[in-house]
């Protein structure tokens, strides 16, 4: 069994060109203590 056939299209991730900006934001946000988001009184956690 290949490894598309068994994650579908998980492999397209790869080819995603990141945003510097944008990057640069979460890592501000990023609480690394509950390992999520947090944003005033919220918590955001990143899920695929």
């Amino acid at each position: 069994m290949h490894f598309q056939d068994m994650y579908s299209d998980v492999t397209q991730l790869m080819f995603v060109k990141p945003n510097g900006a944008l990057l640069k934001a979460m890592v501000r946000f990023w609480d690394p203590t509950y390992r999520c988001f947090t944003f005033n009184e919220v918590d955001m956690v990143p899920t695929i």
